[in-house]
This record gives C-alpha cells, sequence and structure tokens, in this order.
C-alpha cells in the first residue's frame, strides 16, 4: 500500500514583538561610524587625485582645497542622502545593516514577511524626523507601540525584531550580506563623492 506524503505549508509568524529602543540607538551607532568613515576614505581618495589634478596642471592645490572645505547646501544634504541609501540597501536586499547584525536585530513587514526596498526607503528617510532631539520623537512613538515601532517603522509597515525571539527567524547567508554590504557602502560613497566634486564646479 502505498503512502502519500504531504508538506504542510510554512505559515508566517506575525510580530509581535519588536526590538527595544537601546537595541537599535546601538546599531545606528555602529551604522553611523560606518557612513564616517565611508565619508573620510572618500574624502582621502579625492584629496589624491586633487593632488594629482594640480600637480600635472600647475594650478595650486590651495584652490581647490578651499573650495572643498567651503560649506555648501550640497555638502550637508548629500552625505544625508548617502546615509538613507546604505540603510535603505541594506536593509530592502537583506534586512539589516552591519549595526543590525551586530546588534542582532532585523527589519520586516508586519506581516513577518521579508521587507522590499520600498518600506526600506519610506523608513530610511523618516529616520532624520525620528531621530529628532536624540531621538526623543523616536523614543515616544516606540513606548506607545506594542511593536517598538518609531515613525519610519508605521509610516512603511515595518517591525525591527530581535532575531533570537523570533521563531520562524532564517537569516540569509553571510555572502548576501557581504554582497549587500558593499553595494551599501559603495552607494554612499560614490553620492558623498559627488558632493565634494559639486563643491569643485
Amino acid at each position: 500500500m502505498e503512502q502519500s506524503l504531504s508538506v504542510s505549508p510554512q505559515v508566517t509568524q506575525i510580530p509581535r514583538l519588536g526590538a527595544g529602543f537601546g537595541l537599535r540607538a546601538g546599531a545606528q551607532v555602529i551604522d553611523l561610524i560606518v557612513h564616517n568613515v565611508v565619508g573620510v576614505a572618500v574624502g582621502l581618495i579625492i584629496g589624491v587625485l586633487i593632488g594629482l589634478y594640480a600637480f600635472a596642471t600647475g594650478m595650486p592645490p590651495s584652490v581647490l582645497s578651499a573650495k572643498l572645505q567651503a560649506s555648501t547646501p550640497v555638502g550637508y544634504i548629500f552625505p544625508l542622502i548617502g546615509y538613507v541609501f546604505y540603510h535603505a540597501i541594506s536593509e530592502g536586499m537583506y534586512g539589516a545593516t552591519v549595526g543590525k547584525l551586530i546588534f542582532k536585530i532585523h527589519v520586516l513587514n508586519e506581516d513577518g514577511n521579508p521587507v522590499a526596498m520600498g518600506p526600506a526607503f519610506v523608513r530610511s528617510f523618516a529616520f532624520y524626523i525620528d531621530g529628532l532631539f536624540f531621538g526623543i520623537v523616536a523614543a515616544t512613538n516606540m513606548r506607545s507601540s506594542e511593536l517598538q515601532q518609531r515613525l519610519g517603522d508605521k509610516w512603511a509597515k515595518t517591525v525591527v525584531v530581535e532575531r533570537s525571539a523570533f521563531n520562524q527567524f532564517q537569516r540569509p547567508s553571510g555572502w548576501k550580506f557581504v554582497m549587500v554590504f558593499l553595494l551599501a557602502i559603495a552607494v554612499d560613497g560614490f553620492i558623498f563623492a559627488l558632493s565634494l566634486l559639486f563643491k569643485l564646479l
């Protein structure tokens, strides 16, 4: 007598508890460090290229250096945009930035499925509202939410969960994280480089 084997479909677990403010703030500190290191590295590369250009053309390097050091709106806005892209790419393609990976937290949709690029951009742009007054806006909204969602999470319909507390969680491969991380910092660095190049125009 033949027996038929039936495989029950996996039911997506809906998140019931979000990660706390401390874990998420710690992850942001790590990500800010990464973002600033990328900015310093790009600045050094641009500085070397400017030195070579000045040597080849006979132009005084001080003229170009003065332009780079000038404070302009582009110089402030572009790095902020780069940080948004760093977060959105990392979370939209992997579910976590390097900071979140270290603190063992992950971004998911409210229904427990992986987050897509659209919601990842929404929550990343909203960070600049949630981060006002040293994160008081985010902390206040998280306290009033059972899932500890900040404004960006509510607008994007996302939840940040601790991996250890989420039974269904399956972390993507390490190689995928490496590829996504390299893409994220490359885009962040490119946008930062554009801000420096615009200063030279």
